[in-house]
């Protein structure tokens, strides 16, 4: 009996590892808390990757007027503005973003084919977020050919998900500079800045493409962290 006793804790020795216990978890809680920018960077990062592969395994490219929709002037137009439709990212200035393939006129996600179960080059085609099939639509115009609200990856609004800005820096290309807010990738991955709103001769259809680092910076509490798509090769990483 003597024996046991001296085995036992005593409530001292128990208060003891009670505080102990206390302290330690002190310092290991917050490792365990959301960290809102970390997800918010592999999230973009993961849907910049998307729009390449995307981009990749597409192609857009009409070398005839004869394979457009349109007719007429509209459809020599049409051929000549093929690279209009690679595969972007576009930041909106409510810090949402949409992956799609640009072929309307004003530049917005406003159609998805995909949805409507048509392909028609004159939409828009939106890209689904892998995992939940939703579409990748954060901006929704006052339109009638938009993508419907419960059918939206939600998580795209960064603000409201995670509390997170994004902004891209100015993109540099081969005969000048834009404050873009979007990232195009072609056939071979490679990375353009805005892509002009019609043809321009003196431009020509390679001429967006990027010659400098693009870096996208996402922003929480003052804390940052950068997203690059090197040029040619179209590397994308953190920075």
């Amino acid at each position: 009996m003597k024996n046991f006793l001296k085995k036992s804790f005593t409530m001292i020795e128990l208060v003891f590892v009670i505080i102990i216990l206390g302290i330690i978890s002190f310092f290991i809680a917050p490792s365990f808390e959301r960290d809102n920018l970390a997800l918010a960077f592999e999230q973009v990062k993961n849907h910049i990757e998307l729009t390449q592969q995307l981009a990749l395994d597409s192609d857009f490219y009409i070398s005839d007027g004869n394979f457009s929709n349109q007719d007429g002037n509209a459809a020599r137009k049409d051929a000549r503005l093929w690279f209009k439709k690679h595969w972007q990212i576009q930041f909106h200035t409510n810090d949402s973003y949409s992956v799609y393939s640009d072929t309307s006129s004003n530049g917005s996600a406003t159609n998805n084919s995909q949805f409507n179960a048509s392909l028609d080059f004159s939409d828009d085609l939106v890209a689904q977020d892998p995992l939940s099939k939703l579409f990748l639509s954060g901006f929704l115009p006052a339109t009638t050919d938009r993508v419907p609200e419960e059918l939206r990856y939600k998580d795209s609004q960064l603000p409201e998900t995670y509390g997170v800005t994004i902004a891209m820096d100015t993109c540099v290309f081969s005969s000048g500079t834009t404050t873009s807010d979007r990232i195009l990738f072609d056939y071979l991955g490679r990375p353009y800045c805005h892509m002009a709103a019609a043809y321009d001769e003196n431009d020509g259809v390679y001429g967006r493409l990027s010659t400098t680092q693009i870096r996208v910076v996402l922003t929480l509490d003052g804390v940052t962290r950068n997203i690059c798509v090197e040029p040619k090769s179209g590397y994308i990483h953190e920075c």
